[in-house]
């Protein structure tokens, strides 16, 4: 048929001739199309899609030739699905230099026309190389590796390989790996170019992966919660992985090729920077606590004035009561101006003592040298024949400590939220002592003043002694004994045990009276009987609790039962240390018990403080004698941090505030559907404020005894602060 009538020999030649070749650089072809905008054809330099080719065994390899610039241009045959650009339908092809294609030429024996009809596709073991002149017919990657590459050209994420071939040099040191301080393999590229490779770990799937599973605090309406100390929490520990990623992106090129391109140079204290902001909404929250605990103590001081001012002095006093609550409220808000200075500088020192605990970094295999070191980071050399590991040399990367080793977890514990916290508001404590004389000074002032005119004996006015300021925890071993005196303690701490071994504590009233009575072995057994939890399934651990207490283990004994009844081995710990003290009469070690329990149980927390504020009573009499005695402000901090407003809930009708279970939340797995296993201790956050006032009004200071002879004139002329151990001074 080739020779018959329906077949013209002069339009494909005599022959069908097939060729397979190799696109060179697109150094050579890419500007036969616009790469941008334009508004006429006459723009577009070339006619349509056409790629240079280097035909093997027509063209030279080594371009000695035929240099690729003079190479025949080819056109593309595009399938049927692409269409040709008619009526709207069109395909780009997606050839690249470095790809090897086969086709025909159109013009049979003269080799001037070809066309491509496919590629041939790369596969993954082979090793991509750059794309240089000179290196034909090889596995070349498509990126340009010339001295002019395309304007814009980046490897996308996508295509970017989390592991890098890896090899030796001529001198004998390693090339490529993971180690990023190696220099590149020559002739590879770690790019993902093959269709074999689409389930191959990109610097995408690293940074997704990271997005997907960072954490997210999850914020709580109800203020009983806790929800801003939670947040905190969460916020040191993304800080403290992002520092981490910048650490380990110095040791291993996985981590270096998916370090996200705003944290490239690795600045750590941008990214204080970025904390601080993040935890200052939460520190502002919490100072609304403290500022709402202010004016709650100032509008109950007032109250009690209000009996014994004149009824014509009243309009008067609403007024320096007004002018009372601009100051508190003025003074806040400039407080919570400075809060984000004070957070970084706190999480600074916080890295910077963890760095000071923790000891250097190993130095590397012996027998490897020093690697020139990168943009961001130090390599001392240590003892000879090793290296020390890469160490931050960024903004603020003095105060971080080495990185964990491969494969271990640094926790972040609730304690590192608690001495945040209680570090910044100590630099604010006396202010807020200040303020509060300020605002109800003018006030006291005043009704002096008036009942003086009206006849009252200056000597009644004054007597009385001036109160000292103090800032306490609100947990002292007068109010422990005074609740245990009480017998609301041992309630308390009843309560405390029912709930979390998962008993209504609601029905547990003719309980209490055993554990009273001193007899803990029984109220043990006596509670579980009482919430149906004496079955088989609790028998063995009911026998070994019960065994231990009566060998005067209640630690231990309280402790065993976790397990069985799912319960939080720390509570019980505390409630066993509680009753120990309780039966041995140590009521410091009793108060140091309370003091755990308190930051994770309101009824414990509520008990000591009912029986502290009755031994305190009114700081504000109701008569006019005891106006000398109004002179300072207790600011219990981890009751201010507590501090619930009555306004929260008007009518115990009212429905409470309904929550997530979880307290943080990532995009990978929603959330846990568990609380958390760890809760704030106000007791602990307020002992960390106390540390740091008096650190701020010593200078670093030291605590002082009572007893001592120094402690008259610190008491006298510096504020107290309370603490479990009895009430000291600044020295």
């Amino acid at each position: 048929m080739e020779g018959g009538s329906l077949f013209n020999p002069g339009f494909l030649g005599g022959s069908f001739l097939w060729w397979v070749g190799q696109i060179p650089n697109d150094e050579n072809w890419r500007e036969n199309t616009n790469p941008g905008k334009f508004k006429s054809p006459e723009e577009i330099p070339g006619w349509g899609y056409r790629y240079k080719v280097r035909i093997i065994g027509l063209h030279d390899q080594d371009e000695a030739t035929i240099k690729s610039d003079q190479l025949p241009w080819a056109q593309v045959m595009y399938p049927i699905t692409a269409g040709g650009g008619q009526g709207g339908s069109s395909q780009t092809p997606a050839i690249k230099q470095g790809n090897f294609v086969f086709g025909f030429f159109l013009d049979s024996q003269d080799q001037q026309v070809p066309v491509i009809m496919g590629i041939l596709g790369a596969n993954a073991q082979t090793p991509k190389a750059l794309n240089k002149p000179g290196s034909n017919f090889k596995s070349n990657s498509g990126y340009s590796g010339t001295a002019k590459p395309a304007t814009g050209e980046v490897t996308s994420d996508d295509n970017l390989a989390t592991s890098r071939p890896s090899g030796t040099s001529p001198s004998g040191q390693p090339t490529g790996g993971d180690n990023p301080n190696n220099p590149p393999t020559p002739n590879a590229v770690p790019t993902k170019e093959t269709p074999t490779a689409t389930n191959q770990e990109s610097s995408t799937d690293k940074k997704i992966d990271e997005v997907l599973n960072k954490k997210h605090a999850l914020s709580c309406p109800d203020p009983a919660e806790k929800s801003a100390m939670k947040g905190i929490k969460t916020v040191i520990e993304n800080l403290q992985k992002k520092i981490e990623k910048f650490q380990k992106s110095l040791k291993t090129f996985s981590d270096a090729v998916s370090l996200n391109i705003k944290n490239a140079m690795k600045d750590v204290d941008k990214a204080l920077d970025d904390a601080s902001k993040e935890i200052s909404k939460f520190m502002k929250e919490i100072y609304g606590k403290i500022q709402e605990f202010i004016t709650d103590k100032f509008n109950k001081a007032l109250k009690q004035l209000e009996k014994i001012s004149l009824p014509t002095f009243r309009i008067e006093m609403l007024q320096l009561k007004i002018k009372g609550l601009e100051k508190i409220s003025c003074l806040f808000n400039k407080l919570s101006g400075a809060l984000e200075g004070l957070t970084k500088k706190g999480l600074a020192d916080s890295l910077n003592k963890k760095k000071n605990e923790t000891p250097p970094p190993p130095p590397s295999a012996a027998g490897q040298s020093s690697q020139p070191s990168a943009a961001g980071q130090s390599s001392q050399p240590s003892a000879a024949g090793q290296s020390s590991q890469p160490q931050l040399t960024t903004p603020g990367s003095s105060v971080v400590p080495p990185s964990p080793p491969e494969g271990y977890y640094r926790p972040v514990p609730i304690c590192s939220a608690e001495e945040l916290v209680g570090g910044v508001i100590g630099q604010h404590v006396n202010q807020m002592l200040a303020v509060y004389d300020e605002a109800i000074g003018p006030v006291v002032s005043q009704i002096q003043s008036s009942l003086s005119a009206a006849g009252v004996p200056a000597s009644e006015l004054q007597s009385g002694s001036a109160g000292n300021k103090t800032i306490s925890s609100g947990i002292s071993p007068e109010a422990v004994a005074a609740a245990l005196k009480s017998g609301d303690l041992v309630g308390a701490l009843t309560s405390t045990l029912a709930g979390t071994l998962g008993i209504d504590s609601n029905i547990i009233g003719s309980v209490v009276d055993v554990f009273k009575g001193g007899d803990i072995a029984k109220g043990v057994t006596s509670l579980a009987a009482l919430g149906g939890k004496d079955t088989a399934q609790y028998a063995g651990a009911l026998t070994t609790a019960v065994q231990a207490i009566n060998n005067n283990d209640l630690v231990g004994g309280l402790s065993s039962m976790a397990g069985a009844f799912g319960a939080d081995p720390k509570i019980l710990s505390g409630v066993g240390g509680a009753f120990g003290a309780i039966k041995s009469g140590d009521i410091g070690a009793l108060t140091s018990s309370v003091g755990q329990l308190a930051g994770v149980s309101p009824q414990v927390l509520g008990a000591v403080q009912q029986a502290g504020a009755a031994l305190a009573g009114g700081n504000i009499g109701a008569a006019a004698g005891q106006l000398g005695a109004l002179g300072g402000l207790n600011l219990d901090i981890g009751g201010a941090m507590d501090f619930i407003s009555s306004l929260t809930s008007l009518f115990e009708c009212d429905p409470k505030p309904k929550c997530s279970p979880n307290d943080t939340h990532t995009l990978q797995d929603g959330g846990s559907g568990k609380p958390g296993t760890e809760n704030p201790n106000s007791i602990q956050t307020a002992q960390k404020a106390q540390e740091s006032a008096l650190a701020k009004a010593t200078g670093g200071g030291t605590l002082i005894g009572a007893g001592t002879a120094a402690e008259a004139d610190a008491l006298a002329q510096k504020p107290t602060y309370t603490t479990p151990a009895g009430e000291v001074g600044v020295a």
